[in-house]
């Protein structure tokens, strides 16, 4: 179904180049209508189907912390270069959208449950909402490891 929306993407714009309505409100107004018949496959098969979904077909499924911003709230929470963010909130972390926007939702500086990966252990932690001070990095886990 992905592969079909981006063909209709593709065939809408180059049909409204040909013709000359490329940028118009008519191009917008088809591409709003072909976005809408999309379907999340991440909400469609589940996150445990879509994690391993990500991994099969090679694409990055998880977020590391590349390194810490010093007087940060991840520096705070005792947070390392490596550890991989598993969940922010009740949100699963597998791209780099994923913990954005979940550290943009509620209300800024409650204090939100976030689990971490690091080496074969998992920590809780609870941390502020809002910016964690982390450079991100994106890395491919195998989900049955």
């Amino acid at each position: 179904r992905q592969g079909q929306q981006e063909l209709d993407r593709l065939d809408l714009r180059d049909i409204a180049v040909r013709e000359g309505w490329f940028g118009s409100d008519r191009y917008r107004d088809e591409l709003s209508r072909i976005e809408k018949s999309s379907v999340d496959t991440r909400e469609e098969i589940g996150e445990n189907l879509y994690d391993r979904y990500l991994f099969a077909t090679g694409v990055d499924n998880r977020v590391s912390i590349d390194s810490i911003i010093p007087g940060s709230a991840a520096e705070d929470a005792g947070l390392q270069p490596g550890d991989l963010i598993e969940t922010y909130g009740k949100t699963r972390v597998f791209r780099f959208d994923d913990l954005r926007t979940a550290t943009s939702e509620g209300e800024r500086g409650e204090l939100v449950p976030v689990q971490i990966r690091r080496g074969d252990g998992v920590i809780d932690a609870w941390l502020p909402r809002g910016p964690l001070g982390i450079r991100m990095e994106r890395t491919r886990i195998d989900p049955d490891t």
